[in-house]
C-alpha cells in the first residue's frame, strides 16, 4: 500500500516535514480513501493522523532557545557613566596639554591609561599625574 501522496498532502497540511506524519495504521484504509485536504483535515480531527515529536539536535537546540535562560542584558546605565567619566578626564586631559604642563608623549601614555580604564575617576587621574609631576 503507498500512501506518498497522502503523506504530502497531510505534511503540507499540518505544515510539519514528511517524517513526522504518522497514519494510524488500523485505520488505514480511511486514510486510502481521504482524497482531498478537507478529507485529511477531519482524519486529523479524529487522531487517524497525528504529527509525530521532533528529536535530535534541532530539536533540544530549539527547546533551549524557547527557555529564555542566559541572555546577556545590556547595561545602558554603565555605559553612559563610562561617557561621561571619560569625557572628563580627556577635557583635563586636553587642558594640561594646552597650558604645557603636559608633552604630547605623556598625554597620549595617559589618555590611553583612561581609556583602558586604569583611572577610576578624575580625582584618581589627577593624584596620577601628581606623583609624576614630583
Amino acid at each position: 500500500m503507498k500512501l506518498d501522496r497522502k503523506k504530502k498532502l497531510a505534511a503540507k497540511v499540518l505544515n510539519v516535514g514528511l517524517e513526522r506524519v504518522w497514519f494510524n495504521p488500523a485505520r488505514l484504509d480511511d486514510v486510502k480513501e481521504a482524497i482531498t485536504r478537507q478529507d485529511i483535515k477531519d482524519l486529523i480531527k479524529e487522531k487517524v493522523i497525528k504529527i509525530k515529536p521532533t528529536t535530535g539536535k534541532k530539536a533540544k537546540k530549539k527547546r533551549k532557545w524557547r527557555r529564555g535562560g542566559g541572555k546577556k542584558k545590556k547595561v545602558v546605565r554603565d555605559k553612559m557613566e563610562y561617557v561621561m567619566k571619560i569625557r572628563k578626564m580627556r577635557q583635563y586631559l586636553k587642558m594640561l596639554r594646552q597650558i604645557n604642563k603636559l608633552s604630547s608623549v605623556e598625554y597620549k601614555k595617559l589618555r590611553n591609561y583612561a581609556k583602558s580604564g586604569i583611572f577610576t575617576d578624575l580625582r584618581h587621574l589627577k593624584e596620577h599625574i601628581s606623583k609624576i609631576g614630583s
